[in-house]
């Protein structure tokens, strides 16, 4: 039985994950900013007695992650999955795709929601490890994930075509892959496998109902990724089917 901590499981992917580990018989970490109005992960807790705990964790607050790590006191961890994530200012009201944007396009670009969504996005994730640091290195499974996007690819071209693209989000999940990167350098010495891995363009809040993928289907192929991730792996962008995301 593995102990895996998800971040981001009041919905979406990361309640998925809270889901599919617990059925599975692991011990799940389920944190989020406000576990008191999560009541569909509430509800999962109840249905799982004993194998899920939640945990507040506001991404924003560096000391509510410092906080986590206390109250956690060095528990062993197999597996932190780094899913919580912001796609930034969009108007989802709006039917035109510059107006659903518009304060992400160059010249209207929202810059205290840029720092915020990459504060989310990377910043917050680099803390959580840093924190966890040995709680990962006591576990047996020594693996961390970061839940990013080919949309923040470099040599992969634009997933969005100009002049509609969303600078805060890809810029964003741009640096939370190169967080992973540079983080797979330095604990591959304590033998922990660092990768990123997107989750493809699933039925969630942020994708949208027209997504190519279900929920349920982009975290059990995760899930399968994660579960066979090796030290050869280590440093790897990955989409869910296992396919290299150019980098």
């Amino acid at each position: 039985m593995a102990c895996v901590l998800v971040t981001g499981t009041n919905r979406g992917i990361g309640l998925e994950f809270v889901r599919q580990y617990a059925e599975a018989g692991d011990r799940v970490i389920a944190c989020c900013r406000n576990p008191d109005t999560a009541d569909d992960l509430q509800a999962l807790r109840d249905a799982h007695a004993g194998a899920i705990t939640v945990e507040p964790l506001d991404l924003l607050d560096f000391g509510s992650i410092d906080a986590l790590a206390e109250r956690l006191d060095n528990s062993p961890i197999d597996i932190l999955i780094n899913n919580a994530g912001a796609f930034g200012p969009r108007n989802d009201e709006a039917t035109d795709l510059f107006e659903r944007l518009e304060h992400q396009l160059f010249g209207n670009v929202d810059y205290e929601a840029m720092v915020d969504t990459i504060k989310v996005n990377a910043v917050a994730p680099l803390k959580l490890v840093e924190a966890l640091h040995g709680n990962i290195k006591a576990g047996e499974g020594r693996k961390v994930v970061y839940i990013s996007s080919s949309a923040g690819s470099i040599a992969g071209g634009l997933a969005w075509k100009a002049p509609a693209v969303p600078m805060i989000y890809t810029t964003s999940k741009c640096t939370t892959t190169k967080v992973a990167m540079q983080t797979s350098m330095v604990l591959k010495n304590d033998g922990i496998t660092t990768v990123a891995l997107c989750p493809g363009h699933v039925k969630t809040r942020l994708g949208g109902p027209e997504a190519m993928l279900e929920i349920d289907q982009s975290v059990s192929a995760l899930r399968g990724l994660i579960g066979g991730l090796t030290m050869a792996d280590n440093g790897t962008f990955r989409m869910f089917n296992g396919e290299t995301v150019p980098w």
